[in-house]
Order: structure tokens, then sequence, then C-alpha cells
């Protein structure tokens, strides 16, 4: 195989999460001989494919790095996108390829889109880069293009500003509007991470909370123990009492007592408490 075959491969492997390590580290091993030899979108496909199946491959990663970094102003925003991605998924910072990474966004700003912007900003929150200076330039250049921003992208940059507990007024506003424009397209995970983001920053929109109620409420068997517990710590640390809601995740939520992990139970706990939610099949549940 060469190179971008290589690179192929890896990709849609972890594009379908199928994770087979004998086949990584034979890509691997490949990969580094012919690296000379990769263009950048197989070198940023590789590092994406390798963190996206949780594959550590330092010899690799390093090499991939190197030939980046020396490559930075030639990459195209997707290519920058997925090494950010790559360097935040394995939670081990490298400091030259980010800064190169940084410098190269900033200076293409304006031909970043929505899914770049988002995922560049779940980058910097998961690599907690508080006060990285790439983050003030995401965050503006978000708000300017948040119509063509998706259910997803939403998501993940509320959870990224919640994450780095930056309240960026502006920023949540557009956000809040956008995530109301496209409700009917959120999915659980988008739902329960949204309403945990806005609540986490303090941000209450009460026509927001009420279009996610709605949405919830017909798909809340799909809900794990999880996000049962994200969203009613969520309505509850805001105070919006909403019973339909309550009672569905209490309806879901007992049956599962026996998956709720220890934080879950607190989390749930803490809600009905702060919302003087008495009700007790759940408290039982648990309570058990």
């Amino acid at each position: 195989m060469n190179s971008q075959e290589l690179s192929n491969t890896a990709f849609a492997f972890a594009t379908l999460s199928v994770s087979h390590e004998p086949l990584f580290e034979s890509i691997a091993a490949a990969a580094l001989a012919r690296l000379h030899l990769a263009d950048n979108q197989a070198l940023s496909n590789t590092a994406w494919a390798f963190s996206k199946l949780e594959v550590y491959h330092n010899p690799l990663s390093t090499a991939i790095s190197s030939k980046a970094i020396n490559r930075i102003s030639e990459f195209v925003p997707q290519g920058l996108s997925n090494l950010a991605w790559a360097i935040a998924r394995r939670s081990e910072m490298d400091e030259p390829l980010w800064e190169a990474i940084s410098s190269e966004c900033i200076a293409e700003l304006s031909i970043l889109n929505a899914q770049d912007l988002s995922n560049t900003l779940w980058a910097i929150a998961k690599l907690e880069l508080r006060h990285d200076p790439l983050l003030d330039s995401m965050s503006s250049e978000s708000v300017l293009e948040i119509v063509s921003f998706n259910p997803q992208s939403i998501a993940n940059s509320a959870w990224a500003m919640a994450t780095l507990e930056i309240k960026d007024v502006p920023l949540m506003h557009a956000l809040s509007a956008a995530a109301l424009a496209k409700m009917q397209d959120f999915n659980v995970q988008g739902l329960s991470n949204t309403s945990w983001a806005f609540s986490r920053l303090d941000f209450l929109n009460e026509t927001l909370f009420a279009s996610i109620a709605a949405k919830a409420l017909p798909i809340i068997s799909l809900f794990d123990a999880q996000a049962l517990s994200n969203t009613l710590w969520s309505f509850a640390r805001l105070e919006i009492w909403h019973c339909p809601l309550l009672e569905a995740i209490a309806a879901s939520a007992i049956p599962m007592q026996s998956e709720l992990t220890t934080q879950e139970i607190s989390n749930m706990a803490w809600a009905l408490a702060r919302l003087w939610g008495h009700h007790m099949p759940l408290l039982e549940a648990l309570a058990a």
C-alpha cells in the first residue's frame, strides 16, 4: 500500500469505529516507512484515525507532528481541525504542533467552516486551554457563522464553553438561537450536552429549555443513564420545574437503577432536592 491507501484504510476503519490492533500496528509501521511521501491529507487523516480509535503509536505521532509543523501553512482547514482534534483526543499536549495549528487557524479564520470551528473549540476545551489566543478568534467567528452550524456543532461548541467555564454572552445567545431553529434535528447526546452546557454557565433561556423538554419527551426511552442524569441536573440547576419531563426521566431511570454510577445517583438526588421534587419511587430507587 502507498501512503494514501494506508491513510484511507485507517480512516475507513476509524469512521466505522472498528478497532483492529494488528492491522493498525501494520499500518503504523508501513506509514512510518512512507511518511516522506505522504501528503497533508494523509497526515491529518492518519492522525485522526489513530486518535479516534484510541490506538496510540508514539513514533508515528511524533513523525506526523514533525512533518505537519514543517508544512502547516499548506494544510486546508479540515486538516488543521483534524490535527487539533487528534491532539485533544489523546489528551497529551503537543505544544509545538498546537502552536503551529493555532497560528494557522487564526490566519485562515475566515475560511473555517462550522465543523472546523466547533471541532477546534472542542479541542481547546479538551486540552483545558482556557487562555489560548485562538479561543477568542474561534468564538467571534462562530457567532458570524452560526447559521451554518448543525446540531452537533451547536452542542459541541456549547459544551466547550461550559467546560472552559467561559460565559461568552454573544456566542451563547447565538448558540441558543441556532439550537431553537434546529431543535427537531437534535439527538439524545445533543439535547443532554446542550442543556448541561447552558446550565453549567447559569445561562437561562426558558424558551430553549422548553424546546429541549418538548424534543426529549417523545424520545426519552433512548436516553441512557448519563443523559437522564445530566438532563435532570441541568433543569434543576436553573430551577426549571417541568413536571412531564421529571416524570418521564423518573420512569426511565428507575428500571436502570443498577446501571447508575455514583455520580449519576448523586446528581439525580441533588436535582430532586433542588426542585423540591418528592418523587418517592425515584428516590427509593436511588437509595437502593
